[in-house]
């Protein structure tokens, strides 16, 4: 084996995972965020193609020039990457142009932005195929080398991106890549060329002269931000006085007052937050007073407020307006409360922040109000919904968790003896999200004791008719509705022009509604019942939003919820894609003649490969809301779980040597058992007992829940290795092709479970297809015995 291969694998293998990451946050802005799991698809099936091409036309890889075709694909990887750079600028537009349908443009540059894409994935997957397979006996070591890279490639990735921006943290990985391709022996002509690369690549990813790599513009705002920055999970970008983010929550458009100069802070270009300009000293804008979240300041003189979720400050704002003295709240983006709002635009809107009584942590909201020992007259929780919740493709940010039965009950402790919670979302034409927020409630209601559940809720919705989603506020009263103040709200809600969906005691809202709220069994409700599933959510089952039955994924979009819809028809179309995909190679194989593997070598590598991207999709989805910072999620688990399993690989080579006895096998797969159950066990008991603990216990506690598993996890795909028959070696770029193909399909699958099954089951699965790839080995390594 040539000397630098595991150098050249290391920063291969680092640079595909900084692609994989910093082309995730991209396609999120570029193309709407389900467009993040396209990216994550096109890195695998990328590298799949790659073992394939290998396996199909190794002639083209001859064996004596292994290091020089690593080589070769490393700088293949780096020119792509430019190429990749160069085509982002001119990709059409955003789906923020396109309301509620996909134009032939969008389209197009969707499909020409995964051809570009997935170039260079190709090249890294066959570079990394070329070293793990033409040196089987070596593979347990060099795949430690692969798995280490990758987990250094992900963990560089987070703060690049923050320094850089996606665009230039694409031409870094290029950079790195080409570091892979360092000449050994060669002229000084090309050792001067290849110097001269590295350097050119780190300029523009660095300097980035002349802003040439930049995002393209949106028609929809017409103009260039007055400021961006990137974040580990959103691009936040601000553009001044952006008309169509005026009048979300206003009832009588045609009678309203002036709006107030404005910044939208826009978040990947789909979920925005207004920053609303005011001087301190100065009247309010009159405009609050004419909007749906307005209503419930109302009920109260001077209330006590938090804010979950305080983003530009406009809540801010309308509390100050209705005499709140205390108002504390929480909001996840440090951009956000960080350089906008307290540097930026502080003076622009009044330093609302820093206003008089006001108190936001920069953090998970669920998390500060539960740490805090204050009780409230209003908590509020306003349109937090948003594509940055949905950017990795796991839909696993903080407002999933905060929309839970577990979450509500502790709200509702939260809550003065006469508090209220209130919550606004947007909801499509059936009022799904209404009726499902009504269930969640109700339970959370009842498991704090409280009962006659409709006497505490009042629904009120904005009565836009323009739109396919309305803007809904749903108010539950922590103690029953009072007549004067159901009058008073009544009152206020006719005057603004707003819709009334229930209110206790009237009956004038739509049926469903109503059906819902008092337990009725009717025709309406059993018909959304039958396309929905409008169960409270919890912990385990985070996803408020995915209402969606599995048969009724492919309906019309207009007719439900069309972002949501249209996330989960990409998921399951990418499964089927690369199902498509792994069995037309499996043909082609056979009609190149070329030596296929046994079907039990092909299930035994699709298990484990699937088996390992499940658990990892797993941990992402249960540390978010423990942990709560998300670059801290990202380290632990992709880069900890990678590092570690890289570890076990290395150990699992000095463990099990060539030509060991299949007994080895059981004593491998007891220990890799017994740690998944371990976890599955007792992982969830050791978060909660720690939840309100430290960042560093909670890191401390998510480690010593990770690196155990993946380093017995990274036993398992070179266990294989070692007990493959001769013939079956010639087939191991095949094999490890299957390996990465199963990571695809299993990536979709393990999101699909955890929305319908939750994420116990999900994990329960993973450690059964551990348990049925061990049997898988141990039966084949008898028969080659």
């Amino acid at each position: 084996m040539p000397r630098l291969t595991p150098f050249r694998l290391f920063f291969i293998s680092l640079a595909l995972i900084f692609l994989e990451v910093s082309l995730t946050r991209t396609f999120s802005v570029l193309f709407f965020f389900y467009a993040s799991f396209f990216a994550i698809t096109l890195a695998l099936l990328g590298c799949v193609s790659g073992s394939l091409y290998l396996y199909l036309f190794p002639w083209r890889v001859p064996v004596y020039d292994t290091d020089n075709q690593i080589k070769k694909a490393s700088v293949m990887f780096a020119i792509c990457v430019v190429l990749l750079v160069i085509f982002i600028p001119f990709s059409g537009t955003t789906l923020g142009e396109q309301a509620h349908g996909i134009s032939p443009l969008y389209l197009v540059s969707f499909f020409l932005a995964c051809i570009f894409g997935a170039l260079p994935f190709f090249w890294a997957g066959l570079g990394t195929a070329v070293g793990l397979t033409r040196f089987p006996e070596k593979f347990p070591i060099l795949l430690g080398y692969v798995l280490g890279g990758s987990a250094i490639g992900g963990a560089l990735a987070l703060p690049c991106l923050t320094v850089l921006g996606g665009v230039q943290c694409l031409m870094l990985a290029g950079f790195f890549g080409l570091i892979g391709a360092v000449p050994e022996k060669t002229s000084a002509k090309k050792s001067a060329l290849y110097v001269f690369g590295l350097i050119l690549i780190l300029v523009f990813s660095i300097w980035n002269p002349w802003g040439l790599l930049h995002l393209p513009g949106t028609k929809s705002v017409n103009s260039r931000p007055i400021f961006s920055a990137w974040t580990t999970f959103s691009y936040v970008t601000a553009y001044d006085d952006v008309k169509w983010t005026r009048e979300i929550n206003s009832g009588m458009k045609d009678k309203l007052p002036p709006m107030p100069p404005q910044i939208t802070v826009v978040m990947d270009l789909f979920a925005f937050t207004p920053i609303i300009r005011w001087e301190r000293g100065t009247e309010f804008p009159e405009i609050l007073d004419y909007e749906i979240t307005s209503l419930p300041y109302y009920v109260y003189k001077n209330p006590s407020v938090f804010i979950m979720g305080a983003g530009g400050g406009k809540d801010i704002l309308r509390a100050v307006r209705f005499g709140s003295k205390r108002i504390d709240g929480a909001e996840i983006n440090p951009v956000i409360t960080g350089p906008l709002m307290s540097y930026k635009f502080s003076e622009y809107s009044g330093s609302i922040y820093n206003y008089p009584g006001v108190n936001i942590a920069t953090g998970d909201a669920r998390r500060t109000l539960r740490l805090s020992k204050e009780k409230y007259d209003i908590i509020v929780s306003n349109s937090l919904l948003s594509g940055t919740s949905m950017a990795s493709g796991a839909m696993n940010l903080t407002e999933n968790h905060i929309y839970t039965v577990e979450s509500i009950i502790e709200e509702i402790a939260h809550l003065k003896k006469d508090g209220m919670l209130a919550f606004s979302f947007w909801d499509p034409l059936d009022l799904t999200h209404s009726v499902r927020m009504t269930n969640l409630v109700r339970r959370a209601a009842e498991a704090s004791g409280i009962k006659d559940f409709p006497g505490h809720v009042v629904i009120i919705q904005n009565a836009d008719e323009s739109t396919l989603d309305r803007f809904m506020l749903f108010l539950f009263k922590k103690s029953a509705f009072t007549t004067g103040q159901l009058d008073l709200l009544y009152e206020k809600s006719k005057k603004a022009g707003f819709k009334i969906l229930w209110m206790p005691g009237r009956d004038w809202g739509p049926r469903v509604v109503s059906d819902v709220m008092m337990l009725k069994d009717s025709d309406e409700s059993r018909n959304i019942n039958a396309l929905h599933d409008l169960s409270p959510t919890c912990d385990d089952r985070p996803f408020f939003f995915m209402t969606l039955k599995p048969w009724t994924i492919f309906l019309n979009p207009s007719e439900i919820d069309w972002a949501v819809n249209m996330s989960l028809i990409t998921v399951i179309l990418l499964f089927f894609m690369a199902a498509a995909f792994l069995i037309l190679m499996l043909r082609l194989s056979r009609s190149k003649g070329r030596p296929a593997p046994g079907a039990g070598w092909i299930l035994y590598f699709f298990l484990t490969g699937g088996a390992f991207l499940l658990m990892e999709v797993i941990f992402l989805q249960q540390f978010f809301p423990y942990i709560t910072r998300p670059a801290a999620v990202f380290v632990i688990v992709l880069c900890g779980l990678l590092l570690s399993a890289g570890a076990g690989s290395l150990v699992l080579g000095m463990i099990v040597p060539e030509g060991s006895e299949p007994g080895r096998i059981n004593g491998v797969y007891r220990w890799l058992l017994a740690v998944l159950i371990l976890d599955l066990l007792f992982g969830g008991v050791s978060m909660a007992v720690t939840r309100d603990a430290g960042l560093v216990a909670r890191i401390f506690t998510g480690l010593l829940i990770v690196l155990p598993a993946g380093f017995v996890m990274g036993m398992a795909t070179p266990l294989g290795v070692r007990f493959l028959g001769y013939n079956e070696r010639k087939t191991l770029a095949y094999l490890w092709a299957v390996n990465g193909g199963a990571s695809v399909l299993f990536s979709v699958l393990g999101l699909l479970m955890m929305i319908y099954l939750g994420l116990k089951s999900t994990m329960i699965l993973a450690v059964l297809l551990y348990a049925f790839a061990w049997l898988v080995l141990w039966l084949l390594s008898r028969r080659g015995n």
